[in-house]
């Protein structure tokens, strides 16, 4: 997301999502449901985007399935997070031979 028309874009996506949940007879739950915008850079462009007349809350972290995620990519955690998937993932080869 680098310009105005880019959010008018995702805005557009929401859209059709809720547009496919609706023909479904489904239902977006407003309040679990959240926007972050992901980026090198700490000066970022205003996420506003709607479902119907409802704001989806644009947060700067979320923790999903144990692992937080945070908008500004810091490479040095990236790497230490990377670093201990795959110890983790040796451990758990080693007790499955």
């Amino acid at each position: 997301i680098n310009t105005s028309t880019d959010i008018s874009d995702l805005q557009s996506d929401v859209d059709k999502i809720q547009v496919w949940v609706a023909s479904h007879d489904l239902q977006l739950n407003i309040s679990k449901t959240k926007a972050m915008l992901i980026s090198h850079c700490k000066n970022k462009l205003q996420l506003h985007l709607h479902v119907n007349n409802s704001a989806i809350e644009v947060v700067d972290s979320l923790t999903y399935l144990g692992v937080t995620i945070t908008a500004i990519i810091e490479q040095i955690r990236v790497s230490v997070v990377a670093a201990s998937a795959q110890n983790h993932a040796d451990a758990f080869e080693f007790q499955h031979r």
